[in-house]
């Protein structure tokens, strides 16, 4: 484990994903999630395509980010979001699923078509 913090939270049965990890933390992440060692890993969007990980209960915490150079909020692409509510998953573990999708009121409507 070369991360620090993430040793420290590790303690406490929550993890974090992120481009910056190490491929062999990032591993030891996703061993220890699967096997139930971890009940919570807080995932960045940008490894919604690169986690082979999935669980019972997905939070997705927005559906937009900033944009520094255009300095406006963009939508995250649809696949994007699709991916991690696709996360809820888990055959032969779980009878049902659940994915919790956060956004702001306008986008509400939208994101009921996920239903």
């Amino acid at each position: 484990m070369t991360d620090k913090t993430l040793k420290e939270t590790l303690s406490q049965g929550v993890a974090y994903l992120h481009e910056g990890l190490s491929v062999d933390d990032r591993h030891l992440v996703e061993q220890l999630f699967d096997s139930g060692a971890i009940q919570i890993a807080v995932a960045t969007r940008d490894l919604c395509w690169g986690l082979s990980i999935s669980s019972h209960l997905v939070v997705v915490m927005d559906t937009q980010c900033y944009n520094g150079k255009t300095h406006a909020y963009e939508d995250y692409p649809i696949t994007d979001v699709l991916q991690m509510v696709a996360r809820a998953n888990r055959p032969l573990e779980d009878d049902d699923a659940k994915c919790v999708l956060l956004c702001q009121s306008s986008k509400k409507d939208f994101s009921r078509s996920f239903e």
